[in-house]
């Protein structure tokens, strides 16, 4: 195991930076690893890649069901990520929710 990566349960928090990463970054898993879990007790991008494919993933119905509200969220950032709208700090906030 490589030092401080993180192993075991995910909580709803990792799985909210998870879709984020994804609204963002599309399926940049190192990107979305460094940008969002970088630190002690980080995800590594096949991890994050594997929680996507396994449990996230739309096609998958299972929990947790990211709300209306959550979903309408993820599309705003995605949305203001490809305008060029999103600042460092946005995203630090967003890593450190």
């Amino acid at each position: 195991m490589v030092a401080g990566r993180k192993k075991g349960r995910w909580s709803l928090k990792e799985d909210l930076k998870t879709a984020v990463g994804i609204a963002v970054f599309g399926e940049n898993w190192s990107q979305i690893s460094h940008q969002l879990f970088e630190g002690e007790g980080h995800r590594s991008d096949c991890q994050i890649r594997e929680r996507w494919f396994t449990t996230l993933a739309p096609h998958h119905n299972l929990n947790p069901k990211f709300t209306e509200e959550v979903k309408a969220l993820l599309l705003s950032l995605h949305m203001r990520h490809k305008e060029g709208e999103l600042l460092h700090a946005e995203w630090q906030q967003i890593a450190d929710a």
